[in-house]
Order: structure tokens, then C-alpha cells, then sequence
């Protein structure tokens, strides 16, 4: 499997965190799941992904999933990050988009078939 099928989610929602794992396996990339900012850290360090994928408003801890990945980048700077949200507020969606790789947004609760490619 080569580097570049490695994602790194991090989602404080368990269930859905998996249920992307699962998705993102069954597409043949390798994925490692972490559900907080501390875990997601060693978890990058262990598990080198090139892709990390962050729910935006991660609910632990001080911060956000945007500044989470800004970590991410300062110490893997080849990453190419991936932001998830259902959240509507404006200044953090353009605060994103001048950040990250790419940016999916989809109204609560995510559809999986949204998420595969077409």
C-alpha cells in the first residue's frame, strides 16, 4: 500500500469515525482513527498519513480540528488535510478553505454514499 492511501481521521464522534474507516477500507486506503487532538498527534507520528482528515469543530480540548491540522502541518508539511463540517458558520468555513487541501461539507448526519466518489 503506498503513502499516499494513508488517512488519518479524527473525529470525536466515535461511531461516525469508524463508519468512515470502514468506507475509506473498503475504497483500499489504509486509515488510523483518532478521537481527539493529543491522540491524532501520536497517531500521525506512528501511522505517517498524507491525508488527515478533521471534523472541524472537534468538541475536546482547547481549539479546533482547523488548528489541529495547522500542528499537523508545521511538523509534516506535505500533508494534504482534509476538513469535514456540517457546521454553517461563515467565518470559520473561509478561515478553512484559505487552510486546507480540501474542505467537504454535508448537513448532519453525513450520508455515507455523499462521501464515495461517484
Amino acid at each position: 500500500m503506498t503513502s499516499d492511501r494513508r488517512v488519518l481521521i479524527v473525529d470525536d464522534d466515535v461511531d461516525f469515525a469508524d463508519s468512515l474507516r470502514d468506507l475509506l477500507e473498503v475504497e483500499n486506503y489504509h486509515v488510523d482513527v483518532a478521537n481527539n487532538a493529543q491522540d491524532a498527534v501520536a497517531a500521525a507520528e506512528t501511522f505517517a498519513p498524507r491525508w488527515p482528515c478533521s471534523n472541524i469543530r472537534l468538541k475536546f480540548g482547547p481549539g479546533n480540528g482547523l488548528e489541529l491540522l495547522a500542528t499537523l502541518r508545521q511538523k509534516y508539511p506535505d500533508l494534504l488535510d482534509i476538513v469535514m463540517t456540517a457546521y454553517a458558520d461563515t467565518d470559520t468555513a473561509i478561515k478553512a478553505l484559505q487552510k486546507v487541501t480540501l474542505m467537504i461539507t454535508s448537513a448532519n448526519p453525513y450520508i455515507p454514499g455523499n462521501l464515495s466518489r461517484p
